[in-house]
């Protein structure tokens, strides 16, 4: 089983936007239908002391293996990351990382 977080870093301006597309944009299309590839979904606020002006969440998703990640960026991933760069540019960024679960 793997995990798959992204961070996303983006100015406070636009923290409600950014929640409302990475809930029903960004995990709404990655997680639909039943064949999913990433599963049980959770859109995260990073706490702690941050930039000012400045907002941290995350998305953890679940996956079988981690091809199934790469096949699911293939298919939505790159393509949801590009609307995201298009709408907020370095307004908002975004630090992916692919975690092995061990236990």
């Amino acid at each position: 089983m793997y995990l798959y977080n992204i961070t996303f870093a983006a100015d406070a301006a636009i923290e409600r936007e950014l929640t409302e597309w990475l809930a029903g944009v960004f995990i709404a299309e990655s997680t639909a239908g039943p064949d999913a590839l990433m599963q049980r979904p959770a859109l995260l606020r990073v706490t702690g002391r941050g930039e000012p002006g400045t907002v941290s969440l995350a998305v953890h998703m679940y996956a079988e293996s981690a091809g199934d990640i790469e096949l699911w960026y293939a298919d939505h991933g790159s393509r949801l990351f590009a609307d995201a760069m298009a709408r907020w540019g370095e307004r908002a960024v975004f630090f992916p990382t692919t975690l092995e679960v061990l236990a």
